[in-house]
């Protein structure tokens, strides 16, 4: 690994040798912090984008990996922790040298110099997991890291983009107070960092906030996205309560179109209602903008208008094909060729600090990748979370893999309404889902696949993509080189 000017020194043995006075954090700042994570058989690492409450890189490490991480804490220098993992390991000043630096070379994306503001402070010993039971191998987490949360299924809005499955909150047995105080619970004996309260919408539920607070006293700070009109009683509330952070959705900083996006007249008014109320109460917003062939060159205006509001950061997403949508519906909301050119040139054009601030890519299709592109892609894109890290839960309890999924039938691997968090993670049905048997992909370019144990244990095939490109679970992931061109997705 090459060296860089957070890791200055000589090279040794293909390790960097670091300058001993330095001193040493896990990296933290307002945007996000890296944090350790015992997983049973193995620590994880990972980066948590403080913003969204939500997972951006997560990665397996040795325990003693970690144990050594775990001594930079900002006050102790290089040289300090070369003493300390000495006595820890029991090794000779060489060696203990020698393992430090491998940790801060192979690591050095984690950490920072000096002691940050609001870092993680860890006990050594809680990452201590006997040599016998060191797994590094296994895909899966042992634990869920994540859960996205469904309070309700309804919504007040009619998008006309939407691609999640909606279902009238009277039409559903909606899972009690009582299980919610529970899985709060379980969530925090779990230490699961990420807990998301989205939709449909969390607000249809009336007793929602109640909700919220189990989450808060057990120190979970559950990020919530609505399109809700939150009046400024119930902002008040949410930030005594300790919400922190929420999302707001609005597509178009013209009334008319706003209000057609989502099929709610009125919605504008409501949405920028909110976006005031919250910020007046202390509560850190920022807004996510579906990006479809209607609303694309109102994108410069609608930040101008955001940013004009204080708004935090503006997300901005293209449409993607929804399951529930005809064809005729998803063709007219994709981005064409000089949508995306024009969307480019936006992005080309913004300052730094607009930079920072707006979360933006132009759509790329995987029919619009050569053979070669799919390839870098499928062998070292990111890897599919979905079942992997964390799960999502419907308002009945019924549990899938991805947000996109239906609620109802076979995508369904679990139910929470009378099974715990880890008897569902650890349930045949999702373990299925994700290492399925061969024999599920007759007649697909998967069953004779020399490569399928690999998709399927290495970065995951994503369901969701497979369910729209070609009708069916046990079916390529379209990304994949030898996979047939489907229908557009993006």
């Amino acid at each position: 690994m090459e060296s860089d000017a957070s890791v200055a020194g000589e090279s040794v043995s293909g390790v960097v040798a670091c300058s001993r006075d330095r001193v040493l954090a896990l990296k933290a700042d307002g945007d996000s912090r890296w944090c350790l994570h015992n997983d049973v058989r193995r620590v994880i690492l990972y980066e948590f984008v403080v913003e969204i409450q939500d997972i951006a890189k997560t990665g397996f490490m040795h325990p003693t990996e970690a144990v050594i991480l775990t001594l930079f804490d900002g006050e102790r220098t290089i040289a300090d922790v070369d003493r300390r993992v000495e006595h820890l390991f029991e090794v000779d000043a060489l060696d203990a040298r020698s393992m430090v630096d491998k940790v801060v070379t192979s690591r050095k994306e984690a950490l920072q110099e000096g002691k940050p503001a609001d870092g993680n402070v860890y006990d050594p010993a809680k990452f201590v997991i006997p040599a016998d039971q060191v797994d590094l191998q296994t895909p899966r987490l042992y634990k869920p890291l994540m859960l996205d949360c469904r309070v309700s299924d309804d919504c007040m809005r009619r998008c006309v983009y939407c691609n999640v499955q909606k279902a009238r909150t009277r039409d559903l047995k909606l899972l009690p107070l009582s299980r919610w105080e529970q899985l709060a619970d379980e969530c925090a004996d779990l230490e699961m960092p990420s807990v998301t309260f989205a939709g449909g919408d969390p607000f249809m539920r009336p007793d929602v906030e109640q909700i919220v607070s189990f989450f808060l006293r057990r120190s979970i700070h559950p990020f919530l996205a609505t399109k809700s009109l939150i009046r400024p009683d119930r902002a008040k509330r949410l930030a005594r309560m300790g919400v922190r952070r929420m999302q707001v959705s609005m597509d178009a900083p013209m009334p008319y179109l706003a209000d057609m996006l989502t099929g709610s007249p009125g919605f504008f008014a409501e949405a920028t209602a909110s976006i005031r109320n919250l910020i007046a109460a202390g509560i850190i917003v920022r807004v996510n903008c579906v990006i479809t062939h209607f609303n694309v060159r109102q994108v410069p205006r609608l930040i101008d208008l955001l940013f004009g509001l204080g708004v935090s950061k503006v997300s901005l997403s293209g449409f993607g094909r929804s399951l529930y949508l005809s064809d005729e519906e998803n063709a007219d909301l994709f981005l064409d060729a000089p949508d995306r050119q024009l969307l480019a040139g936006m992005d080309a054009r913004r300052s730094p600090e607009e930079r920072r601030r707006v979360q933006a890519g132009v759509p790329k299709d995987w029919s619009e990748y050569s053979v070669e592109e799919k390839h870098r892609t499928h062998q070292g894109g990111p890897k599919c979370s979905a079942g992997r890290w964390g799960l999502v839960l419907r308002s009945d309890g019924k549990v899938t893999l991805c947000d996109e999924l239906p609620g109802t039938g076979s995508e369904v691997v679990g139910d929470l309404s009378h099974q715990t968090l880890m008897e569902v993670w650890r349930s045949p049905r999702l373990e299925e889902l994700l290492y399925p048997p061969r024999e599920r992909f007759v007649g697909t370019v998967c069953y004779e696949c020399e490569d399928f144990d690999q998709c399927h244990l290495g970065r995951g095939r994503c369901v969701r993509d497979a369910l729209k490109a070609y009708g069916r679970f046990y079916a390529p992931s379209p990304g994949c080189p030898r996979a047939p061109t489907g229908p557009r997705l993006m």
